[in-house]
């Protein structure tokens, strides 16, 4: 064996240990992961709402996962604005109720006539007024301090709560967090898929002169 042979066989020597490390170990885009991973994560944007840090994130954290699954304003979404604005005052409502339930299931016996209620015992700025008719269904309105109405009762409907303002302020300004997260979210998510279809190898296309012929 002449020389020039000897030196092509060690070329492709498969104990040759620089070659087979290099075969066994391909260079790895670090950030690939860590692309993939920032497309669930919130985006770090300052809070200038008047929402809590904590909710805030919340919010931001639960946008970025509908966007990733394309539900836009998702179930548990809902059920997180739902739990957070009737919890604001959810225990002053049970003891209105709880309050009003025995002069209600009285008013069913009692004669046509309209009350009003006043300084409310253990809320002086609420106010209360109930219509009653003999065997008919008991009609109670209870307003909050602002003069808005928050609870109503009837036999039909039983009792029936309404948003505060504080409530309705919260959900507008939750619902402009999320849907700027949301809509920024299947933005990177679209700009993504689109470039991966842009980079996708040639031969990986049922049709192989596809790409070719959409760039005519």
């Amino acid at each position: 064996m002449n020389i020039s042979n000897k030196i092509a066989y060690s070329n492709i020597n498969p104990y040759n240990t620089h070659i087979t490390k290099d075969i066994k170990n391909p260079p790895i885009d670090k950030n690939h992961n860590d692309k993939l991973e920032n497309l669930t994560k919130p985006n770090k944007v300052e809070n200038n709402s008047s929402l809590s840090d904590k909710v805030f994130e919340d919010i931001q954290a639960m946008a970025q996962q509908d966007a990733k699954n394309n539900d836009f304003m998702s179930k548990k979404y809902q059920n997180y604005i739902d739990r957070q604005t009737n919890g604001v005052h959810k225990s002053e409502k049970a003891q209105l109720m709880a309050m009003f339930r025995p002069m209600l299931m009285q008013a069913k016996f009692s004669h046509t006539n309209n009350f009003s209620f006043n300084n409310i015992p253990g809320f002086p700025s609420f106010t209360a007024t109930m219509r009653t008719g003999f065997g008919q269904s008991p009609y109670l309105s209870i307003f909050d301090g602002h003069g808005d109405k928050t609870l109503t009762y009837n036999s039909f409907d039983g009792w029936k709560s309404f948003p505060s303002k504080e409530d309705i302020a919260f959900q507008k300004e939750a619902h402009k967090v999320y849907a700027e997260t949301y809509q920024k979210a299947r933005k990177e998510i679209n700009s993504t898929k689109y470039n991966n279809i842009l980079n996708k190898p040639v031969h990986e296309y049922k049709n192989p002169n596809a790409r070719l012929n959409n760039r005519t």
